[in-house]
């Protein structure tokens, strides 16, 4: 944790406060701070948000504000002790601590303050200014302000590349898929067996005969890869998990389907995948996993005391956590992850018997057999040698496996490993002694829905400007306003948040009334 970086304020000759370091150098003019405060604006020039390094007394943030009033700012001050110092010592900086505008935080948490407030479709750019006396005093706080800035930069440019790509897919399969949510679920869940979570590794070829063996005692949930693959092996499934919003995931699903399976679909999840499944007369419950259009949808829909879905952790999109987090959702206290190897082996990327061996068999010929398309798929980008063995891993299996001991980690399960099975314990709780457990979810309104969306898009079609605090409803569009400012606004010279809103928002009220 920093030290404080100040010890005391003094009056300015205009009486404003002005707080001192504590090497006795003062953050603002010791004659007139405000004036100064003008002439660092002066040559600013417009951002939706800013990131300040030094917040001090605030003087030269609320001249910030002035010259652009619809900003959002972030502020980084060197530690907590020092925002509370500037909180009771400072009128100006109380002032603008309570404003919704202004986002003030210790400089070692830029990142995760970067990553919660700065949307590029909604700001755009984000510019970067230090306050010159803060930064002078304190250079270790500017080299970790620059590199928490770094890390967080990148992240959100990941997170904003995926939904600039699927931001349409997603909104598409879920308007569909909520029209599909019209019954009542209620579904009992024998939570005294151990859930298995299979996933499509190459792993899966050795531990799917102990899932054979053991079938009666187990209660079987597959990752959407590894379904066709177990039903290949003679193993029927108690519930399926699928997340991915791509028309690749219907091809999980073209055998026939038992109607003694449950299959968990995350609200973005392939609708035509979900329509198959459905039209088999199969149970179905669907899930979400964070977008922020089913949480508005949600919260339109499901009644006092009840829900409409299932809420789901995927960590970075990953199925085999969102299986995981099911069973830990359904009550299970013991459970097993078999497949889950985030790394290629022997020189296979998946289980035998997915959806790839079919695919690829169509397409093999004398010169060009199934294989080449294996090693395509394992060699587009470059691979990371683990340990001394024949297992290969990549930057995004890494990201994965990363992701599930955060997972881990965070509902504090300890794990231990046999036979390439990981045996998952909670470290706090006592055991269920429940024998069964049952799951309830309503249908949901998607009339009421459609209504509320209606309303909602006009609203926002008779705006002229946009403020903060944003509408609610405007974050249930982010992601496919985000393809939109990709895809079709690219010859705009300057960003139109709104304008990309009001598109979104037409789009979506079009595509509803057709449901």
């Amino acid at each position: 944790m920093s030290e404080r970086l100040f010890d005391s304020v003094i009056q300015a000759k205009n009486s404003m406060t002005v707080p001192v370091f504590k090497s006795g150098k003062s953050m603002h003019s010791r004659y007139d701070p405000q004036r100064e405060a003008v002439q660092f604006t002066e040559s600013i020039s417009f951002s939706s948000i800013f990131l300040i390094a030094g917040f001090g007394g605030g003087y030269h943030i609320k001249a910030l504000l002035e010259k652009f009033p619809d900003s959002l700012i972030l502020a980084a001050e060197n530690s907590t002790d020092d925002i509370e110092f500037l909180r009771r010592n400072i009128p100006s900086a109380a002032e603008l601590l309570s404003s919704e505008q202004v986002i003030v935080f210790p400089v070692e948490m830029t990142a995760l303050y970067i990553k919660q407030y700065y949307l590029p479709v909604i700001h755009g750019s984000l510019k970067i200014m230090e306050q010159r006396s803060w930064a002078q005093e304190n250079p270790d706080g500017i080299k970790t302000l620059k590199l928490q800035t770094e890390l967080a930069i990148k992240a959100v440019s990941a997170d904003y590349s995926v939904q600039t790509h699927f931001g349409r897919i997603w909104q598409h399969n879920i308007i569909s898929n909520l029209k599909n949510a019209d019954q009542n679920t209620e579904i009992l869940i024998p939570i005294n067996r151990t859930a298995v979570i299979a996933a499509a590794g190459p792993s899966l070829d050795s531990t799917a005969e102990w899932i054979k063996d053991n079938r009666n005692s187990l209660y079987v949930i597959a990752a959407d890869t590894a379904y066709g693959s177990l039903l290949r092996r003679g193993i029927l499934c108690d519930a399926v998990v699928s997340i991915d919003g791509q028309q690749v995931s219907h091809a999980h699903f073209i055998q026939k389907s038992s109607k003694q399976t449950l299959f968990v679909f995350d609200l973005c999840a392939n609708s035509s995948a979900v329509r198959k499944i459905k039209k088999e007369g199969c149970s179905i419950i669907f899930a979400q996993t964070g977008h922020p259009l089913c949480q508005y949808a949600e919260s339109i829909s499901a009644s006092a005391g009840s829900e409409n879905f299932i809420q789901l952790e995927s960590g970075a999109g990953t199925v085999a956590i969102a299986a995981a987090d099911f069973a830990l959702k359904a009550g299970f206290s013991n459970i097993a992850v078999a497949g889950a190897d985030f790394s290629y082996i022997n020189g296979k990327p998946y289980t035998k018997g997915t959806y790839l061996d079919d695919l690829y068999s169509i397409g093999q010929s004398r010169l060009s057999p199934s294989e080449n398309a294996y090693c395509s798929l394992m060699f587009r980008t470059p691979l990371i040698r683990k340990g001394n063995g024949n297992r290969f891993s990549t930057v995004i299996l890494d990201s994965y496996s990363s992701t599930f001991s955060d997972w881990l980690l965070k509902h504090e399960i300890e794990t231990r490993k046999e036979k390439d099975i990981i045996y998952c314990t909670k470290k706090t709780g006592d055991a269920h002694k429940e024998q069964q457990k049952i799951l309830r979810f309503e249908k949901f309104n998607f009339k009421q829905f459609r209504r509320k969306l209606i309303e909602t898009s006009s609203h926002i079609q008779n705006l002229t400007e946009i403020k903060i605090p944003y509408p609610l409803a405007a974050a249930a569009v982010l992601p496919y306003a985000a393809y939109i400012e990709n895809k079709e606004q690219k010859n705009q010279k300057e960003h139109d948040f709104l304008n990309t809103l009001k598109l979104a928002f037409s789009d979506i009220v079009r595509y509803t009334k057709k449901l």
